[in-house]
């Protein structure tokens, strides 16, 4: 049988780094509505204040799944390395 290698230490660096892009989009600025406000035209708020809505609506889908990847990732990366010290453990600590 072939060896499956995975790097599990890069498993967990890529869930780092899907952490900190959530975080990143949680710092953007949702001031647009005001923005929408200070337009002075009646149409192009309305349209700025929709765009605003849709763009905090996906930042908030996006956050959400790259949560759930960073979590599988660090699922992934728990199990192999559970697996992989049992498979060391009944071969003696042999690799």
């Amino acid at each position: 049988m072939a060896d499956l290698r995975l790097d599990l230490a890069a498993l967990d660096a890529a869930a780092d780094r899907l952490d900190a892009l959530r975080a990143g989009l949680a710092l953007m600025p949702t001031d647009l509505r005001d923005a929408a406000e200070l337009t002075g035209h009646r149409a192009l708020g309305i349209r700025l204040a929709e765009f605003a809505d849709s763009l905090d609506r996906s930042r908030w889908a996006l956050a959400a799944r790259l949560e759930a990847l960073a979590g599988a990732l660090r699922a992934i990366s728990a199990t192999f390395g559970r697996l992989d010290a049992a498979m060391a453990d009944e071969s003696g600590g042999r690799p």
